[in-house]
């Protein structure tokens, strides 16, 4: 899927900074994802609430306060879970 943006209604040099500065945080993240050490957090967490008993059934929704950079809301959604997130700078705003 490709998307042509026609018309932007900013300065276009602004624009082009902070969409670079997005892509770059965006590398960023995708690199932060997929350490060793990161899955690792996530697989043992997940371990952890199943043998817990303190997930709902598969399928379900669940909320993710405090998410961070997503990667317990990630390995629960690729464990079949709806997931809603909300990072704690939003909440103290």
């Amino acid at each position: 899927m490709n998307n042509t943006i026609r018309e932007v209604s900013v300065d276009l040099e602004d624009w082009r900074d902070e969409q670079d500065a997005w892509n770059n945080r965006s590398t960023f993240f995708v690199e932060l994802h997929n350490r060793e050490d990161r899955k690792a957090q996530v697989t043992n967490f997940i371990l952890f609430v199943k043998e817990e008993n303190l997930l709902p059934l598969a399928g379900a929704s669940v909320l993710d306060v405090g998410c961070g950079v997503c990667d317990y809301a990630l390995g629960l959604a690729r464990e079949g879970y709806k997931v809603r997130r909300q990072a704690l700078i939003c909440l103290m705003a």
